[in-house]
């Protein structure tokens, strides 16, 4: 079995279930980009079964992409791993509740700054909601797209949103992420 740092909170809110490093970034890559949806129940295996801070049989809420993302690789990547969480540690998928309101493109090469102006506003939720919900996304680098999930959830009628990531990047900023995965030509 692979060994590496996992279970980073980020903040009481934030829990991401492994470091960024080469082996994981390859598999969220093949995941989100060469259509190895089984890299998300994958990842979810290696996690112990103690790992998961909050409460029992949460309501998983995936980040959604926008229908023309979505179109392009057939299917949502947060969807996956929400579903093998759901599996791992049981509660069930709420899909249908937020979407997008407005194509954004990429925040892969965008700076933190520039990565809050892109997702700020993005997103939508339609009530009724849950009162606690997680969300579930692939990676966490600034928290400018789940900030934009939580405001939405949060208009909706949320009153906990949490956040759960198959990883957290601490050190690159996201322009440093896509030149390093270019120049590993990914």
């Amino acid at each position: 079995m692979l060994s590496f740092p996992m279970s980073i909170h980020i903040d009481d809110s934030v829990f991401s279930l492994f470091r960024m490093n080469p082996v994981v970034r390859s598999l969220i890559h093949i995941l989100k980009y060469q259509g190895a949806q089984g890299a998300a129940p994958y990842l979810i295996s290696l996690v112990s079964d103690t790992i998961f801070p909050w409460e029992p049989s949460p309501i998983w809420i995936p980040v959604p992409l926008h229908p023309a993302r979505f179109r392009e690789r057939g299917y949502n990547q947060a969807e996956r791993i929400a579903d093998a969480a759901r599996r791992r540690w049981g509660g069930r998928v709420l899909s249908g509740v937020l979407r997008r309101s407005r194509y954004s493109g990429s925040q892969t090469r965008l700076e933190a700054e520039a990565r809050r102006w892109n997702a700020a506003g993005n997103f939508v939720a339609r009530p009724p909601v849950p009162d606690s919900v997680v969300l579930v996304d692939d990676v966490y680098t600034t928290g400018s797209t789940t900030q934009s999930c939580e405001d939405a959830l949060t208009r909706a009628g949320v009153k906990t949103c949490r956040v759960m990531t198959l990883a957290y990047e601490p050190k690159l900023s996201g322009r440093d992420d896509w030149l390093l995965d270019r120049a590993k030509g990914i």
